[in-house]
């Protein structure tokens, strides 16, 4: 019988990561929650007609801001825009429309809205690559450049295939999801009890992510307890190197799968 391979401290921090990552997307889906059912309970199945008909305002009052833009500059690009969004307003309603209903379905029925959330995806995908690829139409009429104006007539072109194969895609990533959810808690349960870590006085201190002083991931909170400093000079230089190019949250992201969690510290 083959020797069971201990997984690796890499491993092992890719399913923290994956589980700290689904407990904040937990929380802020609760604190989505409440706000929808305060809505919900307020306006029931008319609040999603309620909310498109605001959208549709707000993309209406959009429309007269490019068309006051293009009367005040008569840029091409801005004309295009502006007779696409006005020449598809009532698809941009039904879209609104039913995404709106699909989120109060989401709300109202989560285990029933699991079933059909691969075509509310492949849905948004599509609807993204539709107003992207009309979009680059319009600004390629300037650009003149032929590799964009392919994929673009390629997409609008193909928008059924795409939606069905994105659908196809989305129904085969869930049902891998649902087997590895039924792996994951075979192994959970049949793991044997972790050793006794060594203490940590009797070698070289070793970095950890902090689960008392985290906000997304603990990085941060470790650090400054490794360099005994406030967290929030960690932070503010974090926050700071974000503005180069995006280099903090790429070093922040990296840092969340390498550095492994506090086993000392609670993780909830």
């Amino acid at each position: 019988m083959p020797k069971k391979r201990n997984k690796s401290q890499l491993d092992q921090n890719v399913e923290h990561v994956e589980e700290e990552v689904e407990a904040l997307g937990k929380k802020m889906e609760k604190k989505g929650n409440k706000c929808c059912a305060w809505y919900r309970n307020t306006f029931g199945i008319a609040g999603p007609l309620i909310s498109t008909i605001f959208w549709l305002a707000c993309i209406t009052f959009g429309i007269w801001a490019l068309k006051f833009l293009v009367l005040s500059t008569g840029v091409v690009p801005l004309a295009g825009t502006y007779d696409f969004f006005l020449g598809n307003i009532e698809i941009f309603f039904l879209i609104i429309l039913l995404s709106s209903y699909l989120s109060y379905f989401r709300s109202v029925s989560p285990k029933a809205y699991a079933v059909v959330s691969p075509l509310s995806a492949a849905f948004d995908i599509t609807v993204f690559l539709w107003v992207a690829a009309n979009i680059v139409q319009i600004i390629n009429v300037g650009l003149k450049n032929e590799v964009l104006l392919n994929c673009a007539d390629y997409a609008l072109s193909n928008l059924a295939a795409i939606f069905i194969l994105f659908t196809f895609l989305e129904y085969f990533v869930l049902f891998i999801r649902l087997v590895a959810g039924f792996g994951r808690t075979f192994d959970k349960a049949s793991a044997p009890c972790p050793p006794a870590r060594k203490n940590a006085g009797s070698g070289s201190r070793r970095i950890y992510r902090s689960g008392k002083d985290k906000i997304v991931g603990g990085v941060c909170g470790g650090i400054a307890e490794y360099l005994n400093v406030d967290p929030v000079i960690i932070r503010l230089i974090w926050a700071v190197s974000i503005l180069f190019y995006g280099t903090g949250l790429a070093l922040y992201i990296i840092a969340w799968i390498i550095i492994p969690r506090n086993p000392d510290h609670k993780w909830d």
